[in-house]
């Protein structure tokens, strides 16, 4: 496995908007799943639930069949901040880039596991076909029955959840 690879994030059209370089640790063709590390590069984002901060960890998993991908974000502490899902075409992966069209919607899950979709009005107006439409709600849908049964990315909710009990 390399050092390093691309990560892409294009829109609707397939325009790049965004790229990064981050560390794979699992890259799977066969069953076409990428797991990579990445640190967040701005100064700081609000993201309804929780704020990313410049140098947070961020555990992404992507999979060529599914239509989301979902980034565990890591305070530099180690403590888990929460999940950032985007919901998109399924990823493109390969040995040197991991890429997928962004459907503008996205679902943000903080260590309590409480949910909140993101630009839903910017979905809506996106222009594409009903098909594509009901994948990306069904995909959102899919992951938050996720988030609250606190399977697949998201069993260490159960731990963050009783670790900030504490």
């Amino acid at each position: 496995m390399g050092e390093s690879i691309d990560v892409v994030k294009l829109d609707v059209h397939g325009v790049e908007k965004i790229r990064y370089t981050a560390t794979p640790l699992m890259l799977d063709f066969r069953w076409g799943y990428a797991l990579v590390e990445a640190h967040f590069a701005l100064d700081r984002a609000d993201v309804e639930l929780f704020a990313l901060e410049h140098g947070d960890r961020m555990i992404e998993h992507f999979w060529s069949s599914r239509h989301f991908n979902v980034f565990e974000i890591y305070a530099p502490d180690g403590s888990l901040r929460g999940f950032y899902c985007n919901i998109t075409r399924p990823a493109t992966i390969d040995s040197v880039s991991i890429a997928a069209d962004d459907l503008a919607l996205d679902l943000v899950v903080d260590t309590a596991g409480n949910t909140v979709r993101l630009d839903v009005g910017e979905f809506r107006s996106l222009s594409i076909g009903d098909d594509e439409r009901r994948r990306a709600i069904a995909a959102i849908e899919e992951l938050e029955l996720m988030a609250r049964l606190r399977i697949g990315p998201f069993f260490r909710l159960k731990r963050a959840y009783r670790e900030a009990k504490r």
